[in-house]
């Protein structure tokens, strides 16, 4: 059984892993958008002020909960640790990010070219991190969240391997 000593272990092994990882840059957020009307735009003008992912919040998180989908692979790679760590500590007011965030790191979900595309950032203590955050909600929710069998596979599909 985690505690709540364990959370915060992990909340620091994220912090660490993905201490140095890169800022994209403003113009490598989001794929080039069509106009100020779509869904890239949107997510452009969310992220586009944020230059250090620690700065992210659980109320950043809600806000966005939609939008990792249309990050760049790098903006995906620099991004993803904040919502990894809103996720632990407060995986109901995130909502769908949950759904979204394990989608993404699901190579049988996504696009077999978009999941290598983005994964392609991670360095091995960073794979290592994400199948850490994966089983920890996997254990943590076991017979609680309907996606538990979804992350199962996933982490025996592709993340086991570190």
């Amino acid at each position: 059984m985690y505690t709540s000593n364990d959370a915060q272990a992990l909340i620091e092994d994220i912090h660490l892993n993905f201490q140095d990882t890169p800022y994209p840059g403003e113009k490598n957020i989001v794929p080039k958008f069509i106009s100020i009307f779509d869904d890239y735009y949107d997510t452009y003008l969310a992220f586009k002020d944020i230059k250090h992912w620690q700065d992210i919040d659980v109320d950043f998180v809600l806000s966005n909960k939609d939008t990792l989908h249309f990050l760049t692979a790098e903006a995906f790679h620099f991004y993803l640790p904040a919502f990894m760590i809103a996720i632990i500590r407060d995986p109901i007011k995130v909502d769908v990010a949950v759904d979204s965030t394990f989608f993404l790191l699901n190579p049988n979900e996504c696009k077999k070219s978009l999941f290598k595309e983005r994964i392609k950032y991670f360095n091995n203590d960073q794979a290592k991190t994400v199948k850490h955050f994966m089983q920890f909600f996997r254990d943590v929710h076991a017979g609680i969240e309907p996606i538990i069998d979804d992350i199962n596979k996933t982490i025996n599909s592709y993340w086991n391997k570190f």
